[in-house]
């Protein structure tokens, strides 16, 4: 069986609500063994750079619900983000998850339906390149859960195996051994992943649509509201704890402040914000999730702008405003230095290259840009910015073929800028407080490169790297 995401009501009960709320919610979701949220961008087909898998997929899941919701039988249900299908309204108002669970008079929408499926992605830890998703658990309470890819093509299968493996069993039986079938079974669009929570699975979703609805000032509520301030002080503590730590993990403080930025996206109720006002960049230029992290940034410092409070940290923004030049830069100049150290493209554009060496040795040390990214079978990790801005500069300085790509004349800005931008991360990922002006200095030294044409080599690059080769 189907259900729309409207669902803050069972997910806030299962977490917040009273006994009374929690036994109803408890006893609607007895009858189901396996519970699936679909989790996509439905307006993925506005971006030019989504694949195949995200061709037609939002048409297809709401075309097909009311079919997909009788194909799957009454042991599972599944949640996707669709409107309610007039189809499936006119039976669906006899089942008793239909009259406990789902508001029709206050369905949770959304300002921005791609920060919301990048939202949703960030708080289940899955890349957002991987959508759509299917996000697959036994109860709500599990911490663990088992995403797969999906696509038009093959959603109709895989929810009919979930169907049926919820039928064959009401007792799902041990939590792993269920995901490993789940992987086997419905990985059909070759991706899937285990990932595991800070909290339960109802508790990330129920903070992903608290945000929503304190949005929507029509109905927002104390409880709602109560939870988007816990939510947004522990993630800020634990943003805290990590600038503090010795033993820094940058891309646990990367995907920390994403998660921050695009939850406090949703609070920004201005509609019609103006990017080329923020950084004036061509979006196109830019991969999916720079794009939607750009967009992110935007809002939330508008949002700071906004607001009557005192001194407010920017660590978050800035660092996800670095990481958009980072990303960008990694998916090209340092694509091209990789090629240049042997690296075979297009066939490991942005992978690993098993029993290939790639280390530059005239900066003083030694730099390695072929690391396998651990836990791994094929994921390449890129060296930090700053290491790779010492090796650029190197290369540029003894003019080894850089200049076909960037013009002699913008070399000193671009140098300058990254620079820029990497200091400024650097002291936003370890214990100093980071105010506007920081902020400001980063976006200054984005709209300088977007001026210089920056982001349209880095993309003619990204092109190249991909279908040929630099030379």
């Amino acid at each position: 069986m189907g259900m729309p995401i409207t669902t803050y009501n069972v997910l806030g009960a299962l977490v917040d609500g009273g006994k009374y709320e929690i036994q109803i919610a408890r006893d609607v979701l007895d009858s189901f063994s396996v519970f699936a949220f679909i989790i996509h961008d439905p307006d993925a087909d506005k971006h030019s750079a989504f694949g195949w898998r995200n061709r037609d997929f939002d048409k297809t899941i709401n075309t097909n619900f009311d079919y997909l919701d009788h194909l799957t039988g009454g042991s599972l249900l599944f949640f996707a983000l669709v409107d309610p299908p007039e189809k499936w309204l006119s039976h669906a108002d006899s089942r008793p998850y239909y009259k406990h669970l789902l508001d029709r008079e206050n369905a949770i929408t959304s300002n921005d339906r791609s920060i919301t499926a990048f939202s949703l992605a960030k708080s289940l830890k899955i890349p957002y390149e991987e959508l759509p998703c299917l996000v697959v658990t036994p109860r709500f309470s599990e911490k663990q859960v088992v995403w797969v890819r999906t696509c038009a093509d093959q959603v109709r299968n895989q929810l009919s195996w979930l169907g049926y493996r919820a039928e064959q069993s009401r007792r799902i039986g041990a939590v792993e051994s269920f995901f490993n079938d789940v992987r086997n079974e419905i990985n059909l669009c070759e991706g899937s992943g285990l990932t595991v929570l800070e909290s339960s699975l109802a508790e990330a979703l129920t903070d992903v649509m608290s945000f929503i609805i304190e949005a929507d000032r029509t109905w927002s509520n104390s409880c709602s509201r109560d939870r988007v301030q816990n939510t947004l002080a522990q993630l800020n503590e634990t943003l805290r704890n990590l600038k503090g730590s010795k033993a820094l993990n940058n891309e646990e403080l990367e995907n920390l402040c994403a998660k921050i930025v695009s939850f406090e996206a949703h609070l920004n109720s201005q509609a019609n914000l103006n990017l080329n006002d923020f950084i004036d960049i061509d979006k196109t230029l830019l991969e999916v999730e720079s794009q939607l992290i750009l967009t992110t940034a935007h809002m939330v410092t508008d949002l700071f702008k906004q607001s009557n409070r005192g001194m407010i940290d920017y660590t978050a923004p800035i660092i996800c405003l670095a990481k958009i030049f980072e990303r960008e830069m990694n998916l090209s100049v340092i694509h091209w230095i990789r090629e240049s150290l042997g690296i075979t493209l297009p066939d490991y554009f942005n992978k690993f290259q098993p029993e290939i060496e790639a280390i530059y040795r005239k900066t003083g040390r030694h730099i390695d840009f072929n690391i396998l990214r651990e836990g791994t079978q094929d994921e390449w990790l890129p060296p930090g910015l700053g290491v790779s801005w010492h090796v650029y500069q190197q290369l540029a300085k003894n003019r080894d073929g850089i200049r076909n790509w960037v013009p002699e004349n913008i070399e000193k800005d671009f140098l300058r800028d990254w620079h820029t931008i990497q200091v400024t991360r650097n002291r936003a990922a370890h214990t100093e407080f980071m105010n506007e002006q920081n902020s400001t200095n980063v976006k200054d030294a984005l709209n300088r490169l977007s001026q210089n044409r920056v982001f349209h080599i880095f993309s003619c690059m990204k092109s190249r790297a991909m279908s040929s080769t630099f030379r």
